[in-house]
Protein backbone atom coordinates (compact mmCIF):
# COMPACT_ATOMS: atom_id res chain seq x y z
CA UNK A 1 0.00 0.00 0.00
CA UNK A 2 1.10 3.23 -0.88
CA UNK A 3 0.34 6.34 1.23
CA UNK A 4 1.11 9.96 0.59
CA UNK A 5 0.57 12.11 4.01
CA UNK A 6 2.32 14.14 6.16
CA UNK A 7 1.01 12.75 9.23
CA UNK A 8 3.14 9.87 9.47
CA UNK A 9 6.37 9.44 11.40
CA UNK A 10 9.25 8.17 9.40
CA UNK A 11 12.30 10.63 10.84
CA UNK A 12 14.58 8.75 12.77
CA UNK A 13 12.29 6.08 13.20
CA UNK A 14 14.60 3.81 14.74
CA UNK A 15 16.14 6.21 16.85
CA UNK A 16 16.38 4.79 20.68
CA UNK A 17 16.47 1.44 19.28
CA UNK A 18 19.62 -1.26 20.45
CA UNK A 19 21.83 -0.24 17.32
CA UNK A 20 23.93 -3.71 15.98
CA UNK A 21 26.69 -2.24 13.94
CA UNK A 22 30.63 -2.23 13.66
CA UNK A 23 30.54 -6.12 15.33
CA UNK A 24 29.99 -9.63 14.74
CA UNK A 25 25.66 -9.73 14.99
CA UNK A 26 23.89 -13.24 14.28
CA UNK A 27 19.99 -11.75 14.12
CA UNK A 28 17.49 -13.38 13.68
CA UNK A 29 19.03 -15.36 16.74
CA UNK A 30 16.30 -18.16 17.30
CA UNK A 31 16.17 -19.40 20.98
CA UNK A 32 13.41 -21.69 22.42
CA UNK A 33 11.36 -20.00 25.61
CA UNK A 34 8.45 -21.25 27.05
CA UNK A 35 7.94 -24.19 24.76
CA UNK A 36 7.82 -21.41 21.73
CA UNK A 37 10.38 -19.90 19.66
CA UNK A 38 11.72 -16.21 20.10
CA UNK A 39 13.71 -14.29 18.05
CA UNK A 40 16.41 -11.73 19.48
CA UNK A 41 19.37 -10.32 17.86
CA UNK A 42 22.68 -11.04 19.91
CA UNK A 43 26.04 -8.87 19.60
CA UNK A 44 28.34 -7.62 22.32
CA UNK A 45 26.91 -8.87 24.88
CA UNK A 46 23.39 -7.89 24.31
CA UNK A 47 20.40 -9.96 23.66
CA UNK A 48 17.26 -7.80 22.53
CA UNK A 49 14.30 -8.86 20.57
CA UNK A 50 14.84 -8.23 17.13
CA UNK A 51 11.61 -6.00 17.19
CA UNK A 52 14.04 -3.89 19.45
CA UNK A 53 16.59 -3.78 17.33
CA UNK A 54 17.76 -1.60 13.94
CA UNK A 55 21.27 -3.09 12.21
CA UNK A 56 23.06 -0.21 10.26
CA UNK A 57 24.80 -1.48 7.49
CA UNK A 58 27.04 1.78 6.57
CA UNK A 59 30.21 2.24 5.31
CA UNK A 60 32.76 0.18 6.19
CA UNK A 61 37.21 -0.42 5.50
CA UNK A 62 39.30 -2.99 5.92
CA UNK A 63 41.88 -3.39 8.68
CA UNK A 64 44.56 -4.33 6.85
CA UNK A 65 44.61 -2.70 3.28
CA UNK A 66 41.70 -0.18 3.32
CA UNK A 67 39.30 -1.34 0.85
CA UNK A 68 35.76 -0.92 1.35
CA UNK A 69 33.75 -3.98 2.72
CA UNK A 70 30.09 -2.45 1.83
CA UNK A 71 30.47 -2.77 -1.70
CA UNK A 72 29.96 -6.00 -3.82
CA UNK A 73 29.81 -6.46 -7.13
CA UNK A 74 28.40 -9.32 -9.19
CA UNK A 75 30.79 -11.68 -10.39
CA UNK A 76 31.53 -12.37 -13.90
CA UNK A 77 30.38 -15.78 -14.33
CA UNK A 78 27.31 -14.80 -14.14
CA UNK A 79 25.83 -16.93 -11.60
CA UNK A 80 24.17 -13.83 -9.98
CA UNK A 81 22.27 -12.27 -13.17
CA UNK A 82 19.20 -12.69 -11.47
CA UNK A 83 20.19 -9.56 -9.43
CA UNK A 84 21.43 -7.53 -12.45
CA UNK A 85 24.56 -7.68 -15.04
CA UNK A 86 28.44 -9.15 -13.93
CA UNK A 87 29.44 -6.39 -13.06
CA UNK A 88 27.15 -4.30 -11.35
CA UNK A 89 28.04 -3.25 -7.59
CA UNK A 90 25.18 -3.19 -4.69
CA UNK A 91 25.24 -1.85 -1.02
CA UNK A 92 26.48 -5.05 0.99
CA UNK A 93 26.80 -6.08 4.49
CA UNK A 94 29.72 -8.39 3.99
CA UNK A 95 30.41 -12.39 3.91
CA UNK A 96 33.98 -11.63 5.38
CA UNK A 97 36.04 -8.53 7.04
CA UNK A 98 39.28 -8.19 6.98
CA UNK A 99 41.04 -7.29 10.66
CA UNK A 100 38.01 -5.63 12.38
CA UNK A 101 33.68 -5.52 11.41
CA UNK A 102 33.44 -2.96 9.97
CA UNK A 103 30.60 -1.98 8.79
CA UNK A 104 28.70 -5.31 10.28
CA UNK A 105 29.54 -8.82 10.29
CA UNK A 106 25.89 -9.80 9.77
CA UNK A 107 24.38 -13.42 10.00
CA UNK A 108 21.81 -15.52 11.61
CA UNK A 109 21.33 -18.93 13.41
CA UNK A 110 20.25 -20.64 16.16
CA UNK A 111 20.82 -21.10 20.67
CA UNK A 112 22.39 -24.14 21.72
CA UNK A 113 19.62 -25.39 23.13
CA UNK A 114 16.89 -25.66 20.84
CA UNK A 115 15.04 -28.89 21.15
CA UNK A 116 15.82 -30.00 17.52
CA UNK A 117 14.75 -34.10 19.47
CA UNK A 118 11.27 -32.73 19.70
CA UNK A 119 10.98 -31.76 15.91
CA UNK A 120 10.20 -33.36 13.23
CA UNK A 121 13.42 -34.27 10.81
CA UNK A 122 15.60 -32.75 13.46
CA UNK A 123 15.25 -29.03 12.44
CA UNK A 124 13.36 -25.48 12.31
CA UNK A 125 12.91 -23.09 9.92
CA UNK A 126 13.71 -19.56 9.67
CA UNK A 127 11.27 -18.09 7.67
CA UNK A 128 11.58 -14.84 5.88
CA UNK A 129 8.04 -13.49 5.70
CA UNK A 130 8.19 -10.31 3.99
CA UNK A 131 10.60 -7.79 2.91
CA UNK A 132 9.45 -4.04 3.05
CA UNK A 133 11.98 -1.39 1.57
CA UNK A 134 13.22 0.85 -1.43
CA UNK A 135 15.00 -2.29 -2.82
CA UNK A 136 15.14 -6.13 -2.96
CA UNK A 137 17.17 -8.14 -0.52
CA UNK A 138 19.04 -11.17 -0.69
CA UNK A 139 21.41 -13.55 1.89
CA UNK A 140 24.10 -15.68 0.09
CA UNK A 141 27.66 -16.35 -0.19
CA UNK A 142 29.63 -16.85 -3.38
CA UNK A 143 32.79 -16.51 -4.85
CA UNK A 144 33.77 -15.51 -8.59
CA UNK A 145 35.22 -19.21 -9.45
CA UNK A 146 35.06 -20.15 -13.73
CA UNK A 147 32.62 -23.02 -13.19
CA UNK A 148 30.03 -20.98 -11.41
CA UNK A 149 29.87 -23.68 -8.63
CA UNK A 150 30.17 -21.54 -5.26
CA UNK A 151 26.71 -19.63 -5.13
CA UNK A 152 24.81 -20.92 -2.05
CA UNK A 153 21.26 -18.70 -1.65
CA UNK A 154 19.67 -18.68 1.49
CA UNK A 155 17.37 -16.30 1.86
CA UNK A 156 15.64 -13.20 -0.05
CA UNK A 157 13.34 -11.10 -1.85
CA UNK A 158 13.89 -11.97 -5.61
CA UNK A 159 11.20 -13.72 -7.37
CA UNK A 160 13.08 -17.06 -7.27
CA UNK A 161 14.88 -16.18 -3.94
CA UNK A 162 14.80 -18.97 -0.81
CA UNK A 163 12.39 -17.92 1.62
CA UNK A 164 13.39 -20.48 4.42
CA UNK A 165 16.60 -21.49 5.57
CA UNK A 166 16.74 -24.78 7.75
CA UNK A 167 18.39 -24.49 11.27
CA UNK A 168 19.91 -26.76 13.82
CA UNK A 169 20.66 -26.46 17.58
CA UNK A 170 23.80 -24.13 17.02
CA UNK A 171 23.51 -22.83 13.82
CA UNK A 172 25.60 -20.11 13.10
CA UNK A 173 26.12 -18.59 9.84
CA UNK A 174 28.48 -15.91 7.97
CA UNK A 175 26.99 -14.66 4.81
CA UNK A 176 26.88 -11.54 2.57
CA UNK A 177 23.17 -9.14 2.87
CA UNK A 178 22.93 -7.43 -0.26
CA UNK A 179 20.36 -4.87 -0.67
CA UNK A 180 19.50 -3.40 -4.53
CA UNK A 181 19.31 0.47 -3.02
CA UNK A 182 20.00 2.48 0.72
CA UNK A 183 17.14 3.32 2.77
CA UNK A 184 14.98 1.99 5.51
CA UNK A 185 14.12 -2.02 5.38
CA UNK A 186 12.00 -3.56 7.55
CA UNK A 187 12.42 -8.09 7.47
CA UNK A 188 9.46 -9.40 9.47
CA UNK A 189 10.96 -13.42 10.29
CA UNK A 190 9.49 -16.22 12.36
CA UNK A 191 10.53 -19.76 13.23
CA UNK A 192 8.73 -22.82 12.64
CA UNK A 193 9.11 -26.57 12.72
CA UNK A 194 7.05 -29.90 13.12
CA UNK A 195 6.35 -31.23 16.38
CA UNK A 196 6.96 -35.10 16.28
CA UNK A 197 3.20 -35.26 17.15
CA UNK A 198 2.75 -33.83 13.71
CA UNK A 199 1.73 -30.12 15.23
CA UNK A 200 3.03 -27.35 13.25
CA UNK A 201 5.05 -24.78 15.64
CA UNK A 202 5.77 -21.17 14.70
CA UNK A 203 6.30 -18.14 16.74
CA UNK A 204 4.09 -14.49 16.07
CA UNK A 205 5.84 -12.92 13.12
CA UNK A 206 8.68 -10.53 14.48
CA UNK A 207 9.86 -7.45 12.57
CA UNK A 208 13.06 -6.64 12.44
CA UNK A 209 14.59 -3.06 10.64
CA UNK A 210 18.03 -2.51 8.97
CA UNK A 211 19.22 0.66 7.76
CA UNK A 212 21.09 0.71 4.82
CA UNK A 213 23.48 3.79 4.29
CA UNK A 214 22.41 7.22 5.72
CA UNK A 215 23.94 8.42 9.23
CA UNK A 216 24.33 6.14 11.98
CA UNK A 217 20.60 6.01 14.10
CA UNK A 218 21.01 8.13 17.64
CA UNK A 219 21.36 6.50 21.34
CA UNK A 220 18.55 8.30 21.99
CA UNK A 221 14.52 8.21 21.20
CA UNK A 222 14.01 11.71 18.55
CA UNK A 223 11.01 13.58 17.55
CA UNK A 224 9.24 11.99 14.38
CA UNK A 225 9.22 14.21 11.57
CA UNK A 226 5.73 14.69 12.06
CA UNK A 227 6.19 16.24 15.16
CA UNK A 228 9.23 18.40 13.62
CA UNK A 229 6.97 19.31 10.62
CA UNK A 230 4.20 20.43 12.80
CA UNK A 231 6.37 22.57 15.14
CA UNK A 232 8.16 23.94 12.58
CA UNK A 233 6.88 27.46 10.88
CA UNK A 234 5.29 28.25 7.66
CA UNK A 235 5.97 30.54 5.74
CA UNK A 236 7.70 32.02 2.10
CA UNK A 237 10.41 28.61 1.40
CA UNK A 238 11.11 29.93 -2.18
CA UNK A 239 12.35 33.57 -0.73
CA UNK A 240 14.74 31.46 1.93
CA UNK A 241 16.42 29.91 -1.07
CA UNK A 242 16.48 26.57 -0.19
CA UNK A 243 18.27 23.94 -2.64
CA UNK A 244 18.94 20.12 -2.57
CA UNK A 245 21.83 18.84 -5.09
CA UNK A 246 22.87 15.38 -6.08
CA UNK A 247 26.22 15.06 -8.08
CA UNK A 248 28.77 12.28 -8.36
CA UNK A 249 31.55 12.85 -5.56
CA UNK A 250 34.17 15.21 -6.33
CA UNK A 251 37.14 14.31 -4.93
CA UNK A 252 37.57 10.45 -3.99
CA UNK A 253 39.84 9.46 -1.44
CA UNK A 254 38.86 6.07 -0.28
CA UNK A 255 38.15 2.69 -2.36
CA UNK A 256 34.77 3.10 -3.34
CA UNK A 257 34.37 6.41 -3.30
CA UNK A 258 34.41 7.02 -7.21
CA UNK A 259 30.73 4.96 -6.94
CA UNK A 260 29.05 7.94 -4.18
CA UNK A 261 26.61 10.66 -4.82
CA UNK A 262 27.31 13.94 -2.65
CA UNK A 263 24.15 15.10 -1.67
CA UNK A 264 24.15 18.95 -0.66
CA UNK A 265 21.31 21.07 0.87
CA UNK A 266 21.76 24.81 1.29
CA UNK A 267 19.83 27.41 2.99
CA UNK A 268 20.28 31.08 1.87
CA UNK A 269 19.01 32.36 4.83
CA UNK A 270 21.27 30.30 6.77
CA UNK A 271 18.61 28.64 8.85
CA UNK A 272 19.27 25.86 10.87
CA UNK A 273 17.11 22.30 11.72
CA UNK A 274 17.14 18.57 10.37
CA UNK A 275 16.95 17.21 7.06
CA UNK A 276 15.32 14.39 5.89
CA UNK A 277 15.94 12.58 2.93
CA UNK A 278 13.54 9.63 1.66
CA UNK A 279 14.11 7.40 -1.15
CA UNK A 280 11.28 5.95 -3.12
CA UNK A 281 9.32 7.09 -0.06
CA UNK A 282 11.21 5.10 2.38
CA UNK A 283 13.81 7.23 4.87
CA UNK A 284 17.41 7.05 4.10
CA UNK A 285 18.53 9.33 6.51
CA UNK A 286 18.68 12.83 8.85
CA UNK A 287 21.02 15.69 8.35
CA UNK A 288 21.87 18.42 10.56
CA UNK A 289 21.86 21.40 8.98
CA UNK A 290 23.76 23.68 10.23
CA UNK A 291 24.65 27.61 8.95
CA UNK A 292 22.01 26.69 6.27
CA UNK A 293 24.54 23.33 4.90
CA UNK A 294 24.24 19.95 4.84
CA UNK A 295 26.15 17.64 2.95
CA UNK A 296 26.51 12.97 2.91
CA UNK A 297 27.85 11.11 0.63
CA UNK A 298 26.14 8.08 -0.48
CA UNK A 299 25.93 5.20 -2.19
CA UNK A 300 22.85 5.44 -4.56
CA UNK A 301 23.01 1.50 -6.05
CA UNK A 302 23.08 1.39 -9.72
CA UNK A 303 19.22 2.07 -10.49
CA UNK A 304 17.50 5.23 -10.86
CA UNK A 305 15.36 6.09 -8.04
CA UNK A 306 13.33 9.00 -6.21
CA UNK A 307 14.93 11.32 -3.73
CA UNK A 308 12.81 13.95 -1.74
CA UNK A 309 13.69 16.18 1.03
CA UNK A 310 11.91 17.52 4.29
CA UNK A 311 13.43 20.51 5.67
CA UNK A 312 12.30 21.47 9.87
CA UNK A 313 14.17 24.65 10.61
CA UNK A 314 14.43 25.77 13.75
CA UNK A 315 12.76 29.21 15.16
CA UNK A 316 10.89 31.60 12.35
CA UNK A 317 12.21 29.75 9.13
CA UNK A 318 10.07 28.29 6.88
CA UNK A 319 9.42 24.62 6.48
CA UNK A 320 9.83 23.05 3.13
CA UNK A 321 8.84 20.22 1.43
CA UNK A 322 10.96 19.15 -2.07
CA UNK A 323 9.69 18.04 -4.96
CA UNK A 324 10.46 14.47 -5.78
CA UNK A 325 13.97 14.80 -7.49
CA UNK A 326 14.76 12.02 -10.04
CA UNK A 327 17.77 10.79 -9.42
CA UNK A 328 19.72 8.89 -12.22
CA UNK A 329 23.36 6.93 -11.08
CA UNK A 330 26.25 8.57 -12.43
CA UNK A 331 24.14 11.84 -13.21
CA UNK A 332 23.53 14.84 -11.48
CA UNK A 333 20.28 16.43 -10.24
CA UNK A 334 19.02 19.93 -9.03
CA UNK A 335 15.60 21.27 -7.24
CA UNK A 336 15.21 24.37 -5.20
CA UNK A 337 11.97 26.30 -3.08
CA UNK A 338 11.06 27.84 -6.17
CA UNK A 339 8.81 25.17 -6.05
CA UNK A 340 7.51 22.61 -3.29
CA UNK A 341 5.33 19.59 -2.66
CA UNK A 342 2.20 20.26 -0.10
CA UNK A 343 3.31 16.31 0.94
CA UNK A 344 6.21 14.15 1.42
CA UNK A 345 5.84 10.29 -0.09
CA UNK A 346 5.90 7.81 2.52
CA UNK A 347 5.62 4.29 0.77
CA UNK A 348 5.00 0.74 2.57
CA UNK A 349 4.83 -2.20 -0.26
CA UNK A 350 5.58 -5.34 1.63
CA UNK A 351 6.41 -8.36 -0.39
CA UNK A 352 4.83 -11.35 0.78
CA UNK A 353 7.78 -14.64 0.71
CA UNK A 354 7.42 -17.51 2.52
CA UNK A 355 4.09 -18.94 3.40
CA UNK A 356 2.83 -19.46 6.71
CA UNK A 357 -0.61 -21.78 5.95
CA UNK A 358 -0.26 -26.10 5.89
CA UNK A 359 -0.45 -27.69 2.81
CA UNK A 360 -0.11 -31.24 1.65
CA UNK A 361 0.96 -31.88 -1.66
CA UNK A 362 -1.41 -32.65 -4.38
CA UNK A 363 0.96 -34.14 -6.77
CA UNK A 364 4.09 -36.30 -5.88
CA UNK A 365 6.45 -37.02 -8.79
CA UNK A 366 9.66 -34.96 -9.04
CA UNK A 367 12.82 -35.33 -11.10
CA UNK A 368 16.56 -34.90 -10.35
CA UNK A 369 18.63 -34.18 -13.09
CA UNK A 370 22.79 -33.95 -13.04
CA UNK A 371 24.48 -31.80 -15.33
CA UNK A 372 28.00 -30.62 -16.06
CA UNK A 373 28.15 -27.09 -15.70
CA UNK A 374 31.10 -25.21 -16.72
CA UNK A 375 34.49 -27.05 -17.81
CA UNK A 376 34.46 -28.36 -14.39
CA UNK A 377 31.46 -28.14 -12.28
CA UNK A 378 28.54 -30.25 -11.90
CA UNK A 379 25.03 -29.16 -10.63
CA UNK A 380 22.40 -31.13 -9.07
CA UNK A 381 18.87 -29.47 -10.20
CA UNK A 382 15.60 -30.98 -8.23
CA UNK A 383 12.20 -29.85 -9.56
CA UNK A 384 8.62 -31.23 -8.16
CA UNK A 385 5.69 -31.48 -9.73
CA UNK A 386 3.43 -29.53 -7.20
CA UNK A 387 5.30 -26.72 -6.95
CA UNK A 388 3.78 -25.96 -3.53
CA UNK A 389 6.74 -27.57 -2.06
CA UNK A 390 9.09 -25.76 -0.40
CA UNK A 391 12.24 -27.78 1.66
CA UNK A 392 15.87 -28.84 1.73
CA UNK A 393 18.03 -31.20 -0.51
CA UNK A 394 20.63 -32.68 1.35
CA UNK A 395 23.44 -35.72 0.69
CA UNK A 396 26.28 -35.37 -2.44
CA UNK A 397 28.64 -37.84 -3.34
CA UNK A 398 29.46 -41.02 -0.76
CA UNK A 399 32.66 -43.27 -1.69
CA UNK A 400 30.55 -46.35 -1.28
CA UNK A 401 27.14 -46.90 -1.31
CA UNK A 402 27.37 -48.10 2.65
CA UNK A 403 28.99 -44.67 3.31
CA UNK A 404 26.89 -43.02 5.85
CA UNK A 405 28.48 -39.67 5.77
CA UNK A 406 29.09 -38.19 2.28
CA UNK A 407 32.57 -36.58 0.81
CA UNK A 408 31.10 -34.38 -1.28
CA UNK A 409 28.32 -32.68 1.12
CA UNK A 410 25.70 -30.80 -0.58
CA UNK A 411 22.82 -29.17 0.55
CA UNK A 412 20.93 -26.26 -0.87
CA UNK A 413 16.75 -24.74 -0.29
CA UNK A 414 14.34 -25.94 -2.31
CA UNK A 415 11.74 -23.17 -3.27
CA UNK A 416 8.48 -23.32 -5.15
CA UNK A 417 9.52 -26.87 -6.50
CA UNK A 418 12.56 -25.80 -7.68
CA UNK A 419 16.29 -26.22 -5.83
CA UNK A 420 19.94 -26.33 -7.12
CA UNK A 421 23.20 -26.94 -6.11
CA UNK A 422 26.83 -27.33 -7.92
CA UNK A 423 30.29 -28.60 -6.51
CA UNK A 424 33.60 -28.32 -8.86
CA UNK A 425 36.69 -31.02 -9.25
CA UNK A 426 34.54 -33.43 -9.44
CA UNK A 427 36.85 -35.76 -11.83
CA UNK A 428 38.04 -36.43 -8.40
CA UNK A 429 35.21 -38.71 -7.53
CA UNK A 430 35.07 -40.90 -10.33
CA UNK A 431 32.99 -44.01 -9.20
CA UNK A 432 31.86 -42.41 -5.95
CA UNK A 433 27.47 -43.29 -5.08
CA UNK A 434 25.44 -40.12 -5.50
CA UNK A 435 22.40 -39.61 -3.58
CA UNK A 436 20.28 -37.07 -2.48
CA UNK A 437 17.74 -36.65 0.57
CA UNK A 438 14.44 -34.21 -0.29
CA UNK A 439 12.92 -32.84 3.31
CA UNK A 440 9.52 -31.01 3.73
CA UNK A 441 9.59 -27.57 4.95
CA UNK A 442 7.47 -27.39 8.35
CA UNK A 443 4.22 -26.03 6.72
CA UNK A 444 4.12 -29.62 4.68
CA UNK A 445 2.30 -31.93 6.51
CA UNK A 446 4.24 -34.99 4.49
CA UNK A 447 6.94 -34.89 1.45
CA UNK A 448 9.97 -37.34 2.65
CA UNK A 449 11.97 -38.67 -0.42
CA UNK A 450 15.36 -40.09 -1.07
CA UNK A 451 17.33 -41.02 -5.17
CA UNK A 452 19.90 -42.34 -5.93
CA UNK A 453 21.25 -40.59 -8.90
CA UNK A 454 23.94 -43.15 -9.78
CA UNK A 455 25.94 -45.69 -8.47
CA UNK A 456 29.35 -44.69 -10.33
CA UNK A 457 29.46 -41.15 -10.67
CA UNK A 458 31.43 -40.12 -13.90
CA UNK A 459 32.37 -36.23 -14.55
CA UNK A 460 30.60 -34.73 -17.24
CA UNK A 461 27.90 -37.18 -17.68
CA UNK A 462 24.37 -36.73 -17.35
CA UNK A 463 22.36 -38.44 -15.00
CA UNK A 464 18.07 -37.86 -14.40
CA UNK A 465 15.87 -39.59 -11.89
CA UNK A 466 12.30 -39.53 -11.38
CA UNK A 467 11.15 -39.88 -7.96
CA UNK A 468 7.83 -39.83 -5.38
CA UNK A 469 7.60 -37.89 -1.88
CA UNK A 470 5.82 -40.03 0.44
CA UNK A 471 2.67 -39.26 1.85
CA UNK A 472 4.10 -40.96 5.47
CA UNK A 473 4.23 -38.99 8.59
CA UNK A 474 6.92 -40.97 9.63
CA UNK A 475 10.80 -39.99 9.51
CA UNK A 476 12.93 -40.95 7.19
CA UNK A 477 16.24 -42.65 8.55
CA UNK A 478 18.81 -39.85 7.32
CA UNK A 479 17.49 -36.58 8.58
CA UNK A 480 19.15 -32.96 8.12
CA UNK A 481 19.31 -32.74 11.79
CA UNK A 482 21.87 -35.19 12.23
CA UNK A 483 25.34 -33.72 13.56
CA UNK A 484 27.06 -35.71 10.60
CA UNK A 485 31.25 -36.49 11.03
CA UNK A 486 32.57 -35.46 7.81
CA UNK A 487 34.07 -38.35 5.46
CA UNK A 488 37.93 -38.20 5.75
CA UNK A 489 37.93 -38.81 2.47
CA UNK A 490 40.67 -36.31 0.65
CA UNK A 491 38.74 -33.24 -1.19
CA UNK A 492 41.34 -31.49 -3.54
CA UNK A 493 40.94 -27.98 -3.62
CA UNK A 494 37.15 -27.92 -2.67
CA UNK A 495 36.41 -24.70 -1.02
CA UNK A 496 32.50 -24.52 -0.29
CA UNK A 497 30.80 -21.81 1.14
CA UNK A 498 30.36 -21.54 4.76
CA UNK A 499 27.10 -22.19 5.85
CA UNK A 500 26.84 -24.57 8.88
CA UNK A 501 27.81 -24.21 12.75
CA UNK A 502 31.12 -22.27 13.39
CA UNK A 503 32.62 -20.51 16.42
CA UNK A 504 34.02 -17.25 16.05
CA UNK A 505 34.73 -14.13 17.95
CA UNK A 506 35.94 -10.90 16.85
CA UNK A 507 39.07 -11.40 15.55
CA UNK A 508 40.30 -12.99 12.01
CA UNK A 509 38.27 -16.03 10.70
CA UNK A 510 40.11 -18.54 8.83
CA UNK A 511 37.96 -20.60 6.72
CA UNK A 512 39.69 -20.24 3.02
CA UNK A 513 42.95 -21.77 1.30
CA UNK A 514 45.79 -22.68 2.94
CA UNK A 515 46.94 -21.91 6.22
CA UNK A 516 50.59 -22.47 7.89
CA UNK A 517 50.91 -22.50 11.89
CA UNK A 518 54.51 -21.73 12.26
CA UNK A 519 56.18 -22.29 15.91
CA UNK A 520 57.93 -19.14 17.02
CA UNK A 521 60.61 -19.87 19.54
Amino acid sequence: MALITPATAVAGPDDGKHIATNTHVDSPKSFWENNDFVLKSEFGGQEPPIADTVAWVGKGYSATDNSNQYLYTLPANGTQDYIGAPGTTYYTAPHQVSGNTSPIWLGFGADTSLPTDKFRDGVAFLDLLSVDGPGEVELFTNKDDEAGTQLHRMLGSFPDSPHSAYLVAGTHTHNSTLFTKPGRYRLTYRTSARGKDGQLIANEPQTTTIQVGGQKPKEEKTPSLKERFAQSAAGNAAAAGYSLRMAPKSNPEKDGDDKLTTISFDAKNKAQGTLTLLIDGYFLTDLPVKDGHAQWDEYMGPDPSQVQAVFTPEGDAPRWISQPLDFQPGKSSHTDSSAAADTWQETSQPRQLAPTQETELKELGYTIRMRKQGDGGTKIVVDSEDKNFNGLLTGGLYDTKGAKYPTVDLETPITNGHGEVAFDEGEYFKGYFAKVNLFPHSTLKAGHASSVITESFAFGENYEVNGKFSTSTDEPETTPGEQDAPSSAPQPGTEKPQTGNAQCSDKYLLDRGHVDIKAQP
